[in-house]
Formats: C-alpha cells, structure tokens, sequence
C-alpha cells in the first residue's frame, strides 16, 4: 500500500469530509475487505475496536481516506428508554457514567476518526422503541458536536407509511446530524414499498445519511438527498469467512446477478473494465482487456466480488454526483435507471430463449418511474 501524508485538518462541519462519498461499512468479520478495496473507494464505516495502521489510508489515492467510527451496539443490544446508547463503562473523566457527558467525550476523544457515530441499541418499532428513540433525540438536542452523529439502527416495521411519518415527527426538532442504519439483518430495503419510505424519509427529513444498505439502495439514497452513504460488505451474515456478495453488480443493467438463473448469463456480457478487473487482466497478461463476468461469479471469488460491486457502484456515484445539484441528482439516477431497464431488454433479445428471462427487478422498474411488469 503506498505512503499517505499527514491527514489534514478537519473541518468545523461534522460532514465535511464523507460528503457525497460511498462508504464500505465494515464489521470485526469483514475488516480484510479493506486489503482488497479498489483505489476509488471512498473511505470506511469501520467497527470499533482497535484498528490495524494500514486500513487507515486511502488505497492509491494519496491522502487519508475519510474514516466513520460505528460502535455498532445495534447488532448486540435493544435500545430502551432508559438506556437508549450503550457506552462503554464508566470512567474517571465520567464517574457517574452520565450520557449527556459521555457522548461529549465521544465526540471530542482524540482518534482518528472523522464522523463518529452514536452508540445507538436496535430501535424497535413499538412503543418501546419511540420511548428510546424519544431519550435520544432528548439527550442530542442542544448538544454542540464537531463529529457525532446520531445513529438511527431501525428494527423491522419502520419503513411503512406509517413508521416514516412518526420518524419525521420525532427526528424534525434534531439539530445533529442523523444517519439510518439499514442492515440486511434488520431492515433490509428489498421491496418497492421499502423503498418508497426511504424516500420519504430522506425528503422530510433533509441531510439524513444512510449506512448499511446495499450498494443500489445507497446510490438511491444518495440520488433522494443523503449526505452521504455506507454500502454494507456482508449484507446477511457474520459469518468469520470471507461473506458472500449480493451477486456481481453490473453497471449498465443495474442488477445484482445472483442466483442460477442469472448467473447463466455471466457468459454473454463479456467482460467489465472496473479498476479491479482491468488489474487482474494486466496481471495475468492474457492479452485481453479485464476480467469476465463469468470468472467473477465463480465460487471462491467473494472478495474479488466485493472489490467489484465497490468499484462500480463508486463510479456510478461519482457520475451522479459530479457537479450535480440535489435536484438533478435525482432526474439523472431515473434516467440512468430507465437506460437500464431498456439494457435488461436489449440483452433478454439478444440472449434469446437459450438463457432463461433476465427481467428488470421491480425496485428497478420503480426507480426509472416505469410500471411494473
């Protein structure tokens, strides 16, 4: 890995430095991810714990990559009314472990961490869960932070119609900056109606990030007016082996490629040129340009999978971002979305009955504001 510089001074804005970025959110079982992260990747979410030296720099860029520390209390504990963040034992600068103090220190602890999350529980979607969500908006407000940011793990049951308007009633008095966190464990955003809360909750409830999600889901966030967004690298599982990806993303059909019926048509869309697979091809020297679809959907290839589904889906915020106003953000993803729903239908004509339909999803056909099929 090449020699960053000193990391520069932070800026007064909490979000300064993952503005617009796509970030990989990592946990303990995923941290060697990072070893294979393209060099366009945007920084990491990264667990807490002690962090190894050589997964605090950008990889190729030249300057630090931007870090978010997440203490993930949402994956071992349920947030209460009474104990709506879980910190970490009382100290001598917090004898009486007050919370109000305690997420003072959070903020101000020198670490090298840029954006720091709260140690938000799980936040259920009963009366217990407002009653958390309550005390924490309680405990944040008024509070002055230079890089804290208040973590909103939701439960299942949040992204309906109904849960969306009481989180824009409870979350519209918040100062602080807020980020959803969205995992595959919890609330996975892997339905039309999902989706359209999210959206929902990004208009009411303007400058919201969203941590968690999968790589679409966090492009379409990012198109609906999140500062910023974490794409998760196991989306289902903590298992301590290297986790499977969704599938292999590819950037003109905007489509995980998953499962046999659509891995069956790796074969045909050639090969993809993302930084990571134009590297594998110069390694081996085959004399062709990148790496084929058909080789990434291979068993064994989870990592080189995840380095993929990154690159893309960082170059594809790129393109969405790059000098683009909030407004036509979201005018370019429909576009992008529509230009791959006609990709969906210009590769089933050409595939023909040999391969088995590879129809646009219905989030997909959502996105580029078709009906569905």
């Amino acid at each position: 890995m090449p020699p960053s510089p000193a990391p520069q001074p932070r800026s007064s804005e909490p979000l300064a430095r993952v503005q617009d970025r796509v970030l990989l959110h990592l946990r303990r079982s995923t941290v060697s991810l990072l070893e294979h992260v393209p060099a366009n990747a945007a920084g990491a979410v990264l667990p807490a714990g002690e962090i190894p030296l050589q997964y605090r720099r950008t990889v190729g860029s030249g300057r630090p990559a931007p870090l978010v520390l997440d203490p993930a209390r949402y994956r071992t504990d349920t947030a209460t009314p009474q104990v709506p963040f879980r910190f970490p034992p009382a100290n001598l600068c917090n004898p009486e472990g007050d919370p109000a103090q305690a997420l003072r220190q959070l903020d101000r602890c020198p670490s090298p961490f840029d954006t720091v999350l709260t140690p938000t529980g799980l936040l259920a979607s009963d009366r217990t869960g407002i009653r958390a969500l309550l005390e924490a908006v309680r405990l944040v407000q008024g509070l002055r932070t230079h890089r804290l940011v208040l973590a909103l793990p939701l439960g299942p049951g949040w992204l309906t119609r109904m849960g969306t308007h009481v989180l824009a009633a409870l979350l519209a008095p918040v100062s602080v900056p807020k980020a959803l966190v969205l995992d595959g464990e919890h609330s996975p955003v892997d339905s039309v109606e999902k989706l359209r809360a999210l959206r929902c909750v990004l208009t009411e409830l303007p400058g919201t990030a969203v941590l968690g999600a999968t790589g679409l889901t966090a492009l379409d966030a990012l198109a609906h007016g999140a500062p910023f967004v974490s794409v998760d690298a196991a989306p289902r599982s903590e298992d301590p082996s290297p986790p499977a990806p969704p599938g292999v993303l590819h950037h003109r059909l905007l489509t995980y490629l998953a499962g046999p019926a659509a891995t069956a048509h790796l074969q045909g869309l050639g090969r993809c040129c993302c930084e990571p697979c134009l590297q594998w091809g110069e390694e081996r020297a085959h004399g062709r340009v990148g790496r084929p679809y058909a080789v990434l959907g291979q068993d064994g290839n989870a990592e080189a999978a995840h380095a993929h589904n990154l690159t893309v889906v960082s170059d594809l915020a790129r393109k969405l971002t790059r000098g683009a106003v909030r407004g036509d953000r979201t005018k370019l993803w429909r576009r992008m979305c529509t230009d791959a729903v006609r990709e969906h239908d210009w590769h089933r004509d050409a595939a023909g009955p040999a391969l088995p339909s590879l129809d646009p999803s219905e989030e997909l056909l959502f996105r580029a504001g078709h009906p569905a099929r």
